[in-house]
């Protein structure tokens, strides 16, 4: 009889069945599924506990293949250069030595070189900033170079030490400190009541006796050539907090501006110890 012939049996023709005949198709090696896995078997416990037959998942996890992965992935660059970009505009912001080039190296991302000026961030460079020990009548910047940098802006909180006088502070560009060689739009409002006029002054703002200001002023050369600017001042404090608008050019074009002061009117000092003056320029 051959093989094929001798395995020719229908189930119901194999003896014994059922219970005890060692035939029971709901079992695996013996074990109902109910005493496999999680389920309660002779491992399961041991597994959830960590036993001495636990599986640690760091042992698969971290195998000779994924160090084969890594160093394939990292030994030449793999992004393309529409993401370097991306990655160079969020990193650009950070003005560090770790900014773009010491976080990611040449070898994954690219030469920097490659990357156009016209995707980085714009952001502003402090270029100085001046606290005076003691009362002065002027805080001066020299060594600019509007014609390289387009655009500064000054941020100054000031506090006026007079206890009786109230005093103006000028703006003067370029050492020019002859008043009458500018103008300015004024724009100032005190509760219900406004005023709105033109002076013939290169105002910048305007503080009460012992009160304080915060300005902030924008400043260019024009493409006309001429010096100009627009501040926004709030002054004083409490109930008579007040408001001023300026805008204001010198008359006579310049070529660059080189230097720039602020100038309390008049000669006083009136820009009290403890001041703030500060001025940036755009950063490309």
């Amino acid at each position: 009889m051959s093989a094929e012939e001798f395995h020719k049996h229908k189930p119901k023709d194999i003896k014994p069945q059922g219970a005890g005949s060692g035939l029971d198709s709901d079992k695996l090696d013996g074990l109902h599924a109910s005493e496999i896995g999680g389920g309660g078997g002779p491992h399961a416990a041991s597994h959830e506990t960590g036993g001495a037959d636990k599986v640690h998942f760091a042992d698969i996890e971290h195998s000779s293949v994924d160090a084969t992965l890594h160093d394939a992935l990292t030994s030449t660059p793999h992004i393309s250069q529409a993401d370097k970009d991306k990655i160079h505009d969020k990193l650009h912001a950070l003005d560090s030595a770790l900014d773009h080039s010491g976080v990611i190296t040449a070898a994954q991302h690219g030469d920097k070189s490659t990357i156009p000026n016209a995707h980085h961030i714009k952001d502003w460079t402090l270029i100085s900033q001046v606290i005076p020990s003691s009362n002065v009548a002027v805080v001066e910047w020299t060594g600019l170079d509007i014609n390289t940098d387009k655009f500064y802006i000054i941020i100054a909180t000031i506090h006026n030490p007079s206890p009786s006088v109230a005093y103006e502070y000028a703006i003067f560009v370029n050492g020019d400190t002859t008043i009458t060689n500018y103008y300015s739009q004024l724009h100032y409002a005190d509760g219900a009541t406004h005023v709105v006029r033109r002076d013939n002054d290169p105002g910048f703002c305007y503080i009460g006796a012992l009160g304080d200001t915060m300005v902030f002023c924008l400043i260019t050369h024009d493409p006309g050539g001429h010096f100009r600017y627009a501040s926004l001042e709030a002054r004083e404090n409490g109930s008579i907090i007040r408001s001023e608008q300026k805008a204001g050019a010198k008359t006579a074009t310049i070529t660059n501006i080189t230097a720039l002061s602020i100038y309390c009117i008049g000669g006083a000092a009136g820009i009290g110890a403890g001041s703030i003056l500060q001025i940036f320029k755009v950063r490309g």
